[in-house]
């Protein structure tokens, strides 16, 4: 068997065990992935560690080549994939997710999701890579799936799909811009090929995307952890009029201070790629737009003013409920003192302190709370639970500093008291 025979066979058998772990085990993708890629290079003919012959030439290990893959992969979109989790995080918990979802489904019209997605994808993708796209838009599509109850895999494959096609067809992408210049073609002519081509694909697979929605029919939970999988009922998509009364019981950023997190880096990346075919390629300016137009430090930015305007609109809600609790404050004590202003509530030891008050009991004028012991007195004058409360002596000066100098001693009498006991 050839190696290139053994390569392909290993390939093959690597995915089929991949996706059966995946599919009917509940081995997590991570580890299948990786065992995956380990029989796929043992089956191939890689040693499992790197050799070294005599002339000095090493056979790279399978061990070697996926921790190589793995590091080349997270260089490239790691840093990248954590600004979009951040972002789309943030974008989520203040609900600018929401109000983008609500706004697209208001300018196109109910049931257009799929397409308004797909054609968003294919626009985005022709200036900005792939892979940035879907990350940027993830936390949208989620947001559309759960205030429209559609289907979130039909929303996400319709929005990947329109990325990927303009992403492979269109220039000026690193492939078909490539493969332009490998078979020596006008890249103008290469994006209006490109362009006409993806068109009629991008029709047919929304189609399918809206079939495979209602087949895999699968929506966020509503307290945004996960998600559900059912079979689909017309009954769980919900009526424009529904969809306004969802959105109208939340608080939710404006427009723009929403999608202010998307379009940043969304046109630095653009500018980049337009300087990097029109511009001179040196300078200050050439400087200044490589920088701020690279993914990572576009998202960067991007990231900083959806965290920004979030902690606006958190800090907004906390002064708002401060002041509604503040309001609830100051209203109670007023109706406690117009039901309670004629009666007195007293604070007392059980036994010798609180008999010479036993005459008091029965008199509907004071309301008395008695206690074993000083220690559950205490928290009944820090509270304000009573106005008058006899306690041991001792305890004033305690009393006195715990309430912030709040507490006054009215009289220091044990001669009643102990003449009651002794008699």
């Amino acid at each position: 068997m050839s190696e290139s025979t053994r390569m392909m066979l290993g390939l093959v058998i690597g995915i089929a065990i991949m996706i059966v772990l995946v599919m009917k085990t509940k081995v997590h993708t991570f580890i299948a992935l990786l065992l995956a890629a380990l029989i796929t290079g043992l089956i191939g003919g890689m040693p499992v560690a790197d050799i070294t012959n005599a002339a000095g030439e090493t056979t790279v290990g399978v061990m070697t080549a996926i921790k190589d893959g793995f590091g080349n992969t997270l260089k490239s979109t790691g840093i990248i994939i954590g600004l979009g989790v951040m972002m789309g995080g943030i974008l989520e918990v203040s609900g600018a997710a929401e109000q983008l979802a609500f706004t697209f489904i208001r300018v196109i019209g109910k049931r257009k999701e799929e397409w308004a997605l797909a054609i968003t994808g294919w626009v985005v993708s022709i200036p900005v890579f792939a892979d940035s796209a879907i990350v940027i838009f993830a936390p949208l599509v989620k947001a559309m799936s759960s205030v429209t109850g559609i289907s979130v895999v039909g929303l996400a494959l319709s929005l990947a799909c329109g990325l990927q096609l303009t992403h492979c067809l269109v220039p000026p992408t690193p492939g078909p811009l490539t493969a332009a210049g490998m078979l020596g073609v006008d890249v103008g002519q290469m994006i209006m090929i490109g362009a006409g081509i993806s068109i009629p694909m991008l029709i047919v697979v929304v189609f399918y995307c809206k079939y495979i929605g209602k087949k895999i029919y699968q929506i966020p939970n509503e307290d945004g952890h996960g998600y559900e999988r059912k079979e689909f009922k017309k009954e769980y998509i919900k009526s424009m009029e529904e969809v306004e009364k969802l959105v109208g019981e939340k608080n939710l950023p404006s427009f723009t201070a929403s999608i202010l997190p998307i379009i940043i880096p969304i046109v630095l990346i653009f500018v980049k790629t337009f300087w990097g075919l029109f511009g001179t390629g040196e300078g200050v300016a050439n400087t200044i737009i490589s920088l701020v137009g690279e993914p990572i430090f576009a998202l960067g930015v991007g990231t900083m003013a959806g965290g920004i305007g979030s902690a606006n609109i958190v800090l907004a809600e906390e002064q708002k409920e401060e002041t509604e609790a503040a309001d609830e404050t100051s209203e109670e004590p007023a109706d406690e003192t117009d039901s309670d202003s004629s009666v007195m509530k007293i604070g007392a030891l059980k036994g010798p302190t609180a008999m010479g008050m036993a005459q008091l009991l029965d008199d509907e004028n004071y309301e008395f709370s008695l206690a074993a012991s000083p220690d559950e007195i205490v928290p009944m004058i820090v509270q304000g639970q009573v106005d008058v409360a006899a306690v041991p002596s001792n305890l004033a000066s305690v009393l006195y500093q715990k309430t912030d100098k709040n507490v006054s001693v009215l009289a220091v009498n044990t001669l009643g008291v102990l003449y009651l006991v002794e008699n």
